[in-house]
């Protein structure tokens, strides 16, 4: 027997469906200065913590992630669909400035446009729609769960161009965050940062690292959380 959705589900939906055009996603994006606080509330750190933390045990549950053998089986999609977007997504969710989208399409950046010819492959980006027009705020660069030194200088390297290239279609504020760029190596994920400096100069700064512990077995826990 087919269960039926309540009118006030149905009332939700369209609620949500007729506001989404009409929803204010640009109001703070110069106004939030990096001053060295949070932006958001305790209360909602926390919240954004639980997320976290849920995800964290929807991975620490897949068997493919359990012991050395099986992650060093996993592919580079594999580990990208199944840990780093989920947490990228938690940690991600109900920024300031509005919704975003984390995107893996393939030759969707207007940045990369000129570099097609050159070989380039699947874009992972942030995306944020400021005043009618979509801001792409960050890259990213993955490795799979085992990864050699030489992938990890060469996506380094990658990185800071998709960065570079990225900061040419925004205008942000000097001395304030512009473009992210996310480097997955094995299992440290790394923040970076392309800021602008009051002279127009471009310079690239890694603020911090942790580790994705794929197992509850990792009794530290450092959360890596970005925010723009």
């Amino acid at each position: 027997m087919k269960s039926t959705v309540s009118e006030s589900v149905k009332a939700k939906c369209d609620e949500f469906v007729g506001n989404f055009n009409n929803s204010v996603t640009s109001q703070a994006t110069r106004n939030n200065f990096h001053n060295k606080t949070w932006k958001e509330s305790d209360r909602k750190l926390l919240e954004i913590t639980e997320h976290t933390l849920n995800t964290h045990g929807e991975i620490w549950c897949n068997p493919a992630f359990e012991s050395s053998v099986s992650l060093s089986e996993q592919s580079e999609g594999i580990y990208i669909s199944d840990i780093i977007m989920p947490l990228l997504r938690s940690n991600l969710g109900n920024l300031l400035n509005g919704s975003i989208c984390l995107s893996t399409a393939e030759h969707q950046s207007i940045a990369s446009k000129t570099r097609r010819n050159a070989g380039v492959g699947k874009e992972r980006m942030g995306l944020l729609k400021h005043d009618g027009k979509i801001v792409e705020f960050m890259f990213a660069e993955c490795s799979r769960i085992i990864c050699c030194n030489s992938k990890k200088d060469d996506d380094d390297v990658k990185l800071w161009r998709e960065t570079l290239d990225g900061m040419s279609f925004i205008d942000p504020t000097g001395n304030q965050f512009g473009v992210v760029g996310i480097q997955v190596a094995g299992t440290t994920i790394r923040l970076n940062i392309l800021v602008r400096n009051l002279g127009g100069i471009p310079r690239y700064f890694h603020l911090d690292h942790a580790e994705i512990p794929l197992s509850h077995t990792y009794y530290t826990l450092k959360l890596l959380f970005v925010y723009y």
